[in-house]
């Protein structure tokens, strides 16, 4: 999923901090303070992820692994389209806003009541390829749930709560596997191990963040204000995004069905996952600028340790790609191939979102969502010419063309001074 911290507006004072009461760490913060705890949180939970993903490949037949992972991808797609805009702005704004309690349960209401409608429609239209009971309202209810969760990531970044942040996605990885044991033989099993902590989740951590919000000290600058073009561009940019990282799965899902889903939707998964950490990198760039107020050089600079150790693990990756799926079983490993081009787009992704968090720290907001939009079209169009022909090599290639489009529109010269050993 996408999940970009922004800048404060004109008028805020550089270097100028917020911080929340009981905070161990009211001062500025590195780089690797802002990014490894939010990396060991999401690098955990793609590990329980992973077993996740491996048990059930186990328990189910390739095609149920398909059906459930596509529905999943949908649900998941409903919750950024419906969060993502408004987790951009509530990410920069929740500290500096004048009343920010009232900021937070808004929000949070139009988040779920977005997710909720969508969702609606998404189960009238029949879009969901798991036999699930009375979808219109099934996905209405985990749409809206869902689309809190991945608000609640916002949520808990602004209030740099990232210890609650991470017993949140672990403990949510930790709880969907054990369901998923306790659930083998039943043919919802995956998707109720999916579901069902997060009723338990998303109103635990809403509790939390409302008690530590209260405690936000007063802003000595002026209001955040937001624009209607800024959330205008935000939502368009995680619409793209979500149709990337989810509208796949749905899409080979349509086209092809089968084990040819299942063995593209495990390769999907690792995708994400592996994308997930250039995201983050972003995320803690733009964090960075924004509380320590770097400038866009400076803060691109601040990632440059970072970078190569990505592009080096990424490359283990590749050359271990066929033994990784041999994981979830032998039939995987017909998507070894696939999943070594995705990685591969993950490379190129790694230079793209650090440029995208670029354009974020100079409020080139329009640029970030035409990066993002050239990349959906170019990549969705591509998988779902490569799906009717059966080609999983077509889906990789789909990802790394959409890739690098959209890292030659997000490009800046910033990114590439800022990555230099010194200062043009």
């Amino acid at each position: 999923m996408s999940r970009e911290p922004e800048l404060p507006v004109a008028g805020e004072a550089p270097g100028q901090h917020v911080s929340t009461e009981g905070s161990d760490d009211p001062g500025p913060r590195s780089l690797v303070s802002l990014f490894g705890p939010a990396v060991l949180s999401s690098l955990s939970a793609s590990v329980l992820g992973f077993v996740f993903w491996v048990l059930a490949a186990h328990l189910y037949l390739p095609r149920l692994v398909g059906s459930a992972g596509s529905t999943i991808s949908l649900v998941s797609g409903i919750g950024v389209a419906a969060s993502g805009g408004l987790y951009a702005v509530l990410l920069r704004s929740l500290s500096l806003h004048s009343n920010p309690r009232r900021l937070l349960w808004v929000t949070c209401g139009c988040v779920a009541l977005t997710g909720g409608i969508v969702g609606l429609v998404a189960g009238l239209l029949h879009l969901s390829r798991a036999p699930i009971p009375v979808p219109w309202l099934s996905l209405s209810v985990i749409s809206a749930i869902w689309a809190l969760f991945v608000l609640q990531d916002s949520i808990l970044i602004s209030l740099r709560r990232t210890s609650v942040l991470f017993a949140s996605n672990v403990g949510f990885g930790a709880v969907k596997l054990l369901l998923l044991a306790v659930l083998a033989g039943s043919s919802m099993g995956i998707l109720n191990a999916w579901a069902i902590p997060l009723m338990i989740i998303v109103p635990v951590v809403a509790w939390f963040a409302d008690r530590s919000v209260l405690g936000i000290s007063p802003v000595q600058s002026a209001a955040f204000r937001v624009t209607r073009g800024h959330v205008a561009a935000e939502y368009a940019t995680s619409l793209a995004a979500m149709a990337v990282f989810a509208g796949v799965p749905v899409i080979v899902s349509v086209i092809s069905g089968g084990a040819f889903t299942g063995i593209v939707y495990v390769c999907w998964m690792l995708y994400i996952s592996a994308d997930s950490a250039g995201i983050i990198l972003s995320n803690a760039t733009v964090s960075s600028a924004t509380e320590q107020g770097l400038d866009v050089i400076d803060a691109v600079r601040s990632a440059r340790q970072v970078v190569p150790v990505l592009l080096g693990l990424l490359t283990v990756g590749v050359a271990l790609a066929p033994w990784v799926l041999e994981i979830f079983g032998h039939e995987y490993v017909a998507g070894s191939s696939l999943l070594r081009l995705l990685l591969i787009g993950v490379m190129i992704r790694v230079i793209g979102n650090l440029s995208l968090g670029a354009r974020r720290v100079t409020t080139d907001f329009v640029r970030v969502a035409l990066a993002q939009g050239s990349c959906a079209i170019v990549t969705c169009v591509g998988v779902a010419a490569a799906a009717s022909e059966g080609s999983m090599a077509g889906i990789g290639v789909s990802l790394i063309v959409g890739s690098l489009l959209m890292t030659l529109v997000a490009a800046s010269q910033d990114v590439k001074v800022g990555l230099s050993k010194k200062r043009r």
